[in-house]
């Protein structure tokens, strides 16, 4: 039995991965899936989602088709490759080199199928132990807008190189960014004029598997 709504529209006029919608509402990526194609009611996250998009109850199922799940939704295929970048300083500090070339490749999650600018880099240090760990990958869209409380990778330059740290975002301002550290807990401001480019952290894999 389908249970249609117009859930895929309302995130795709809005440049929404599913990702960001779940967890806006509090649900897995893999749930709200099934709730966009219509194999689940949206039942206790109704309000949520309603207050998410903006919309009634009447927008989100008049005129609604059961969405059926295609082997490919975007043009990509799901299994593409995706290039990391950012082998690891020379001396052992802290973050990674980022060149413009990749220096190897993982398979692409579904949530980056159709991000051509997305990529995936390793945490190389134990200061975001509480969120992120030693060795995982880490997968980045440089599309999506930075926000206070989100984990980000953030390009600096250090001499001669161009390095790459992960922090978390503490507070965001016209002029600069306060971006943290977990372990330990410290926080430092990095001004606009500092940074080359700041991208978002969308998800991350162990790569112990």
């Amino acid at each position: 039995m389908k249970f249609p709504n117009n859930l895929y529209v309302l995130r795709n006029n809005k440049g929404l991965q599913q990702k960001e919608v779940s967890e806006a509402i509090g649900v897995g990526q893999s749930e709200y899936s099934k709730m966009e194609r219509g194999d689940r009611k949206l039942g206790i996250h109704l309000d949520k989602l309603l207050q998410f998009f903006g919309v009634d109850e009447d927008r989100l199922f008049t005129n609604a088709s059961p969405i059926y799940q295609k082997p490919v939704e975007y043009k990509m295929p799901p299994l593409e490759d995706l290039p990391m970048y950012g082998l690891p300083l020379p001396n052992g500090g802290e973050g990674f080199q980022v060149q413009k070339k990749m220096f190897t490749h993982c398979a692409r999650p579904d949530y980056l199928i159709g991000v051509s600018s997305a990529y995936a880099c390793f945490m190389l240090s134990n200061n975001m132990e509480q969120r992120y760990f030693y060795g995982e990958i880490l997968f980045v869209d440089p599309t999506l807008q930075i926000k206070e409380k989100d984990f980000v990778v953030v390009q600096i330059k250090a001499g001669d190189r161009t390095i790459g740290l992960i922090r978390k975002v503490a507070e965001v301002s016209d002029r600069q960014f306060k971006l943290s550290t977990l372990n330990p807990d410290n926080t430092e401001v990095f001004k606009n004029s500092d940074i080359i480019a700041i991208h978002k952290i969308v998800g991350s894999r162990s790569n112990i598997e």
